[in-house]
């Protein structure tokens, strides 16, 4: 370690110099050198704040980039996390079934890179959602308490960063306070708030610092179904309270049907009490009726796949396009750096599939396609594992999780094409793993239903 340290800081001060005298700019330079020696040197000596800094990160800026260089900050975070991780020992050495399957998947992934990569760019996407999918095998690493911690830090963040987009929707929709924020790279986009259109009406979507409000549905909800997990008591319901909130106002269908698929199922097959099933309903119903009060939800969610709803029909049409587009790609798929994936305008004109495991064979081919569900499929198996113990809460998480897999990554391409989205599936995945792990303590410990495996905080461990 003592020479470790020295030495990497010395090949990142060669690197910024580097690029001074390749004739970049000297102003950017020394800032890529500074940072990187800031967080190799906070790598190396405290691992544990770019722990939190990625949670933090994740959620208030999920699409910000860092100060004065133009990379991604949840990326730039993350892949510090990961070095720090293999630099530092490790308490947890065991690697989980759902662990192996995240390795095939990277494995057939970089497979697919090898064969189709024409670019750079081909590379840098590949990076990116590596990166993303890695976090699932370096958190699984911690401690669960650390574990915890970081989606304590996640929740809160994400809180933050949906309180700040409701105060866009309703009194900032000219998207002054994200051109506040230029330094992290906001304030660029030709529409700071987005619209849904019920008929020439335009109604304001929550987006915030996600920029694009599906990408923002599949944050909140991820937030909102760990804040069950790692929060208790009144926390607990007041950070949920105002999550759901924010999901509801995203007005991202995928993500709400999920929440909502959730808790039919954990109605349906988890064992509560009266009074427990009785205060769900009551809640479900009171909370879904005051949802369609709102004619501009009300509107969004009835006209759900009618013949009125062109993304239903766009849908179609993709679907039917899909074989053609692959044709002769079918076993490695068409490529990482795709075009359409980056430009929006190109991809409206594509009309690339809007499902993520047919997304995934259209990038990386067949392989890493049925790699990926088959992990998927397995994932809900430890859903179902929750949905069967005796605590709501796990219910809540493993029911939704499945309804995240049967119909957001149907529906939606962001934990496929948009990093961040892909950190938040991994986050799911770390907490479902744990989830599961304490459906089976608690059935072990027969614990009674209003027992709480959250009611003694976690012991703080040293790292």
């Amino acid at each position: 370690m003592i020479v470790i340290g020295p030495l990497i800081v010395v090949l990142a001060a060669a690197g910024a110099f580097g690029s001074i005298l390749l004739g970049g700019s000297i102003l950017i330079a020394a800032l890529a050198g500074l940072a990187l020696i800031v967080g190799v040197f906070v790598g190396l000596r405290h691992p544990t704040w770019l722990l939190w800094a990625t949670a933090g990160a994740a959620g208030l800026f999920p699409a910000g980039y860092l100060p004065g260089v133009h990379v991604p900050m949840v990326f730039s975070l993350a892949m510090g996390f990961l070095l720090a991780t293999l630099v530092h020992p490790v308490e947890n050495k065991k690697i989980s079934t759902m662990e192996w399957f995240v390795i095939a998947l990277l494995l057939m992934s970089f497979l697919s890179l090898v064969v189709t990569a024409g670019s750079p760019v081909d590379i840098m996407e590949f990076v990116k959602w590596a990166a993303a999918v890695s976090l699932v095998i370096a958190l699984m690493r911690l401690p669960r308490s650390q574990v915890f911690r970081f989606g304590q830090v996640y929740v809160c963040a994400t809180t933050l960063s949906g309180l700040l987009a409701m105060g866009i929707v309703f009194g900032d929709p000219a998207g002054k306070v994200l051109k506040s924020l230029s330094i992290l790279g906001y304030g660029t986009e030709a529409e700071s708030t987005r619209y849904v259109y019920s008929g020439d009406k335009p109604t304001a979507r929550l987006a915030g610092t996600f920029l694009d409000p599906n990408a923002a549905g599949i944050g909140i909800l991820v937030a909102l179904l760990i804040c069950v997990i790692v929060f208790a008591g009144w926390t607990r319901f007041v950070l949920g309270g105002i999550l759901l909130v924010c999901l509801i106002l995203t007005l991202s269908r995928a993500s709400l049907f999920a929440l909502v698929f959730g808790v039919v199922m954990m109605l349906v097959f988890q064992s509560l009490s009266v009074r427990q099933r009785t205060g769900i309903i009551a809640t479900f119903v009171l909370g879904f009726c005051a949802a369609l009060s709102v004619p501009q939800i009300r509107n969004r969610l009835l006209t759900s796949f009618s013949s009125q709803d062109t993304g239903s029909s766009a849908r179609l049409d993709a679907i039917r396009d899909f074989p053609g587009a692959l044709t002769g790609r079918w076993i490695f798929g068409r490529g990482w750096g795709l075009p359409e994936f980056k430009d929006p305008a190109l991809a409206f004109t594509t009309n690339f599939v809007a499902n993520a495991p047919l997304l995934s064979v259209y990038r990386g081919g067949v392989l890493v396609g049925i790699t990926f569900v088959i992990g998927m499929l397995y994932s809900c198996t430890l859903g179902y594992r929750c949905l069967r113990s005796d605590q709501w809460n796990l219910g809540l998480y493993g029911g939704s999780f499945i309804g995240f897999f049967l119909i957001t990554m149907q529906l939606d391409i962001g934990t496929v094409t948009i990093p961040v989205s892909t950190a938040g599936l991994s986050f799911l995945l770390v907490f479902l793993i744990h989830a599961s792990d304490m459906a089976k303590e608690s059935s072990t410990k027969h614990s009674s239903p209003d027992h709480d495996l959250l009611a003694v905080p976690p012991q703080p461990v040293s790292r």
